[in-house]
């Protein structure tokens, strides 16, 4: 058993189930962070791995350590083979099923439901009286861990390799941004160490050092600067910001006025283009209040090339005036003479789109499609005429199922259906849910998307970008990184899709700890979203209408949107560059950036990126991964 396990990886306790079963009926499961149980590495090859049933039940024993769970499957009395590795990360909820009153017949045990649409049940011999202690540990070990430098250390299973480290002066230099570094006289006060870390001195970890690049870009552009402002400014930014050259006072003034102290900073520019900028919404309230601080700011980000910019809020107009009523909101437009307009791009809050990943994501557990009942021996007797004419989904290709195709069933109505089905179940009713679960879900991807494509059009039209949300660290990254990996070819290698994703997600403070629940951070549900999934998702369908121009494929996608949840390196346990710095993330744990080369599969051609929001579809690879 123990040649099994990761390095410094320790078992709990041993379970010996009755039998595991698999819901949906599976053709498969992928392994979900390595190719063998032996050697595990970081970046695994194959990165998964599919294992082959002849039924969907088996006998098998469990085994609970202190990173994941594992399934060994009984092949003879004295061999087991593994066959199911579950990082608690990935696990969703754990349910008991059946009681210990129930009869024999009943199921007995304990109901695994994971972040991929995946359910299995270990069932358990009521009289062995090992499922509350089984229940509770699971529990306890899915929760957030308080103490970051015993559990990540427990699985670094090899030296930290860290060869691709986002650095922001060099990433700013190949920008042509004049680096020239401006140490203005900020406090040093960090008010998140004092809650997070009690015990600790905050020079402790987080020094002032500065490390040179080595300037490839002699085209320096003297509109911007680059400000080490070592969290004086936003403890939620990085220790380096771009901004225009306007006096450090306007910045400070600038980051009170927006929400979280998250004031405007530059993100992209290149030569003879315009610029990209992100920030949070303003303390505009409901009086409209202005900063002339925060003004000069934004109208610095403009230039005599490029004179004009464009607000992108991503949030519905109804969010906004809500935002308003609590003293945030919305720029008064009239206030800034260099922004042309601003443009709301309706992007749902967290809680829109958890519910709606969720939906999908239980509805797949449940419902699998009408076409796999009918292969697998039901008469379909049970579905009238009208819903077939109606519906036609029967017909349908399983791979075009999840697609925009099924915005023509609009008109399927699950009342009706519900009122006129038989004594007997009635098979479509479930598919039709089904249908509007990946529709519900689907449209939240094609916003996404759509935001995107209006930045772009806008900065091919020579107009500035200025980018945010409510605090700018949800849906501001998740536009902000699309926006670049169209304009910018850089960011469609593997390294540079690497540097983009620390760059807006990790540096500028995406809240990875608390969206994925993981470490030291809130373990509320109402806190949790899978905001940079679905970053991942719009890339895929990027990839998919223009796969020529990306030095990589999906397989990288996956990867990550495995490895956002799985607990097995320090990359995404924070919130910010900050709680990593106090940490020590990087000197403690592996990157999954580590070898990012493995994943090219071509040459990328460096030509233009179109996003075509009407062929939007689902990520079949990661929906459709246990059929």
């Amino acid at each position: 058993m123990n040649q099994l396990l990761l390095n410094n990886e320790q078992i709990f306790s041993e379970f010996v189930p009755t039998t595991v079963q698999l819901t949906p009926r599976v053709r498969g499961v992928y392994f979900t962070h390595c190719s063998q149980f032996s050697a595990c590495q970081t970046v695994p090859t194959p990165f998964r791995q599919k294992i082959q049933y002849s039924e969907n039940n088996f006998a098998a024993i469990l085994v609970a350590t202190n990173y994941r769970v594992l399934i060994m499957q009984k092949v003879s009395d004295s061999f087991f083979v593994p066959v199911i590795s579950v990082p608690y990360g990935l696990i969703q909820n754990v349910d008991k099923i059946g009681g210990q009153k129930s009869s024999g017949d009943d199921k007995y045990g304990i109901r695994f439901s994971l972040k991929s649409p995946l359910q299995f049940q270990v069932l358990l011999d009521k009289n062995a009286g090992v499922r509350k202690q089984l229940f509770n540990q699971i529990q306890t070990l899915m929760k957030p861990i308080s103490s970051f430098d015993t559990s990540i250390t427990s699985i670094l299973h090899s030296p930290p390799v860290n060869d691709l480290v986002y650095n922001p002066i060099e990433e700013y230099a190949r920008m042509g941004v004049n680096t020239n570094i401006e140490l203005p006289k900020l406090q040093f006060s960090v008010k998140r160490l004092q809650k997070l870390f009690p015990n600790l001195s905050q020079n402790d970890r987080l020094t002032p050092e500065v490390i040179q690049p080595n300037p490839s870009n002699n085209n320096v552009n003297n509109n911007f600067k680059l400000v080490h402002q070592n969290f004086g400014l936003c403890e939620s930014y990085p220790q380096f910001l771009a901004f225009p050259d306007v006096p450090a006072a306007d910045l400070q003034e600038s980051a009170k006025f927006r929400s979280s102290n998250r004031l405007p900073v530059l993100l992209w520019t290149a030569q003879n283009q315009p610029c990209i900028a992100r920030c949070a919404q303003p303390r505009q309230g409901i009086s409209n209040n202005s900063n002339e601080a925060d003004v000069r700011l934004v109208n610095a980000f403009c230039t005599a090339q490029f004179p004009k910019s464009i607000i992108f809020d991503a949030r519905p107009l109804i969010n906004i005036q809500v935002n308003q009523i609590q003293g945030k909101g919305v720029e008064s437009i009239s206030n800034y003479n260099s922004i042309q307009k601003a443009v709301y791009l309706g992007l749902e809050n967290i809680h829109a789109v958890r519910q709606a990943f969720d939906d999908l994501n239980e509805a797949l557990k449940k419902h699998f499609f009408v076409h796999q009942n009918r292969e697998n021996g039901y008469d379909m007797n049970y579905i009238s005429e009208k819903m077939l004419t109606d519906a036609e989904v029967l017909e349908l290709n399983p791979k075009l199922i999840l697609t925009f195709q099924f915005k023509q069933f609009k008109n399927i109505s699950v009342k009706e259906h519900k009122r006129n089905q038989s004594k007997k179940p009635l098979i479509i009713t479930s598919e039709v849910e089904y249908f509007e679960s990946v529709n519900k879900y689907t449209l939240h991807i094609q916003q996404i998307l759509k935001g995107a494509y209006l930045i772009v059009q806008s900065l091919r039209q020579g107009r500035n970008a200025i980018i945010h949300c409510s605090d700018g660290w949800d849906r501001t990254p998740q536009l902000t990184s699309l926006a670049q990996l169209a304009i910018d070819p850089y960011y469609r290698t593997c390294r540079g899709f690497a540097i983009l994703i620390q760059k807006e997600f990790l540096s500028f403070g995406h809240r990875f700890g608390t969206r994925n629940n993981l470490f030291m951070y809130t373990s509320d549900q109402k806190e949790q979203a899978p905001i940079f999934f679905m970053f991942l998702e719009a890339v895929y369908n990027v990839i998919k209408q223009n796969a020529e121009q990306f030095e990589f494929n999906q397989d990288f996608l996956l990867y990550l949107a495995f490895q956002c949840w799985n607990r097995q390196t320090g990359t995404f346990l924070f919130d910010c560059e900050c709680d990593r710095q106090v940490n020590m993330a990087q000197q403690l744990s592996n990157s999954v950036f580590d070898d990012v080369d493995q994943w090219k599969v071509r040459e990328a051609q460096g030509g233009e990126v179109n996003i075509q929001v009407e062929q939007t579809t689902l990520w079949w690879d990661w929906w459709g991964q246990h059929m």
